[in-house]
């Protein structure tokens, strides 16, 4: 994976993230299951925060993919625009 591929995401419980994303199953269309599929390993893994209000890291979400898609050096792994929930 190049040093600069990122996916930015919502969760409540990042090891039950993490293990959904990584899963096998045939439905998961998971960009980082793909990239681990194409032979290219995970680098880093951050979490950023402990507790941002539903409302408020939804939209925050929307506007780092934005933000981080607006960069030619990212390869944003998000297929989504964020803030589901």
């Amino acid at each position: 994976m190049e040093e600069n591929t990122i996916y930015l995401g919502i969760t409540h419980d990042i090891k039950e993230r993490i293990s959904s994303h990584l899963s096998k199953g045939s439905k998961n269309r998971s960009p980082i299951r793909k990239v681990i599929n194409e032979g290219k390993a995970l680098k880093r893994i951050f979490k950023l925060t402990d507790y941002i209000d539903e409302r408020e890291v939804c939209e925050l979400e929307k506007a780092m993919i934005f933000l981080f898609r607006q960069y030619k050096d990212f390869n944003v792994l998000n297929v989504k625009r964020g803030g589901d929930l």
